[in-house]
């Protein structure tokens, strides 16, 4: 209960993530309560099984960018250089 009385609503439907990747926020910050919207079956999953034949392009990767640096700009946020 927030003090001014309001109530807080979850909003628990995301669109864009791979279930994968929406699986750990979801248990971490939102007690297993984010769920997939209707267009993630339908889009995403497909779109990432169809490169199932190359390991790089799975539902994430990480990278490990050894002489990779990062420039903040004004106003903004960092970006990759």
């Amino acid at each position: 209960c927030i003090e001014n009385g309001i109530q807080p609503y979850l909003l628990d439907t995301q669109y864009r993530m791979h279930p994968a990747i929406r699986q750990w926020p979801s248990i971490k910050f939102y007690k297993n309560q984010l769920r997939d919207g209707p267009n993630i079956e339908k889009k995403v999953v497909p779109f990432v099984k169809s490169h199932k034949n190359d390991p790089r392009l799975g539902p994430y990767t990480f990278f490990d960018v050894y002489h990779g640096n990062e420039k903040f700009v004004e106003g903004k946020t960092f970006i990759n250089a």
